[in-house]
């Protein structure tokens, strides 16, 4: 095989894998979600998620976080970064399923659209 023909290869498995970890939900399927529902119902409706994230252990004298893990759909390289950054808090551009200790869903959101209310402007010269 061609150096060329195996970066072709390498290429497209790249891009192919990256499609399968940016997938979102259909809204519609997104709109059957409920609490209560387990990891596999989830699934089953949803797919598998991009990304999943546990909470940090609780500092010494707070209490232990409500959710165990928390599932995200519709990761970018952006998204995924923020969230290894700040594991705690799901970043606003993707679809986010959270579970309770028994593995249930506990809550859920769709991606947060930005506020157009602030319009960004060129800085003053």
């Amino acid at each position: 095989m061609s150096l060329t023909n195996r970066i072709v290869l390498i290429t497209c498995f790249a891009t192919a894998l990256l499609m399968q970890c940016c997938n979102a939900p259909e809204p519609a399927s997104f709109a059957q979600l409920h609490k209560g529902m387990s990891k596999e119902d989830v699934v089953k409706l949803l797919g598998k998620p991009s990304s999943q994230w546990k909470p940090l252990p609780a500092r010494t004298g707070e209490p232990d976080p409500e959710w165990s893990l928390r599932w995200h759909y519709g990761d970018s390289l952006s998204t995924t970064a923020s969230a290894a950054m700040g594991p705690d808090i799901a970043p606003d551009g993707v679809w986010v399923v959270v579970f309770n200790e028994r593995d249930t869903v506990m809550d859920f959101r769709p991606p947060i659209l930005p506020d157009d209310s602030f319009p960004l402007q060129k800085p003053p010269k």
